[in-house]
């Protein structure tokens, strides 16, 4: 069960996303992406796609800040997870 962290409405995939995008579980973004959504029988490509904004909202906020990122993510990682070309 994920708890959604940013209380909103909208699609559970985008809530996996934010997850996978704020929480580094020792795998690559696209891994932690692909495993969350299975483990939550969500819809793969919807995960990915938000995965890749809130990458890109994260490493903006994480890089311009300093902040440190609450789950141990690099900034730098999240923007070019953001901006890679899609496979």
């Amino acid at each position: 069960m994920a708890i959604d962290p940013i209380p909103s409405v909208g699609e559970p995939e985008q809530d996996i996303a934010e997850a996978v995008a704020k929480n580094d579980w020792g795998a690559d973004l696209h891994l932690r992406a692909k495993q969350l959504a299975e483990a939550c029988d969500a819809d793969h490509a919807k995960v990915a796609a938000y995965t890749r904004v809130a990458a890109w909202n994260a490493g903006l906020f994480h890089a311009g800040t300093g902040a440190e990122t609450p789950g141990g993510v690099d900034p730098d990682e999240l923007l070019a997870y953001a901006v890679q070309e899609l496979k």
